[in-house]
């Protein structure tokens, strides 16, 4: 695609039941054209494309995330909006609104929901990470922050720090809360040094 073919994007993050068959059949019924078949690889998204008029919709695998999802890309929202719903109605997603409810809730996550939450909030933005893409400001992502910061398990708190090292220039909403925390565990502390300091570089204000 070209920039302009990027001037709109939604990424559909997927349910562990969706089937590439499925969007496969669909598209054949629809006559969309596979444009892209590329195998995935170490540091390589899995990708299998086609072209719906002026959009593009992209599947995606990501080893590294372990997530699937669908990216659709159009130089207008009249063009992607149309295709990503098509898709919605064909694959099981799970949405953000719901990721970030289980993240931000009075009740903590359960570790192995709250990691995999993390995970699924990261691939929804993997494609705007990659091109460097902005994303309308959300305070949900602050709160979201807070919240996990607060959770008693060490791994989760780690891996926020870690997704959102990568992902600070798409929601920099999580930068202050990271930043100022103190965590109890000795050794998360040096990577809150490192994640102060990536922002630094990125330039994104820390308090």
């Amino acid at each position: 695609m070209t920039d302009d073919a990027w001037a709109h994007e939604r990424t559909l993050v997927l349910a562990d039941d969706a089937r590439l068959a499925d969007l496969d059949r669909y598209a054949a019924g629809r006559d969309w054209p596979r444009v892209t078949d590329l195998p995935g690889g170490y540091g390589y998204l899995r990708q299998v494309g086609w072209s719906v008029g002026a959009a593009t919709v992209l599947w995606l695998e990501s080893g590294r995330l372990g997530a699937r999802f669908v990216c659709v890309a159009g130089p207008s929202a009249a063009d992607v909006d149309p295709a990503a719903e098509a898709v919605g109605a064909v694959l099981p997603v799970v949405t953000e609104d719901a990721t970030l409810a289980e993240l931000t809730a009075a009740e903590p996550a359960e570790s192995r929901t709250a990691l995999r939450a993390l995970h699924r909030l990261a691939a929804a933005y993997e494609i705007r990470r990659l091109r460097d893409m902005p994303a309308a400001p959300d305070d949900r992502y602050r709160l979201m922050a807070e919240r996990v910061l607060a959770h008693t398990d060490m791994t989760v708190r780690h891996a926020l720090m870690m997704l959102f090292a990568d992902l600070m220039t798409v929601r920099p909403e999580v930068v202050a809360p990271i930043v100022a925390h103190a965590d109890p565990d000795p050794g998360l502390a040096p990577l809150v040094d490192v994640f102060r300091e990536i922002a630094v570089e990125k330039g994104i204000p820390v308090p």
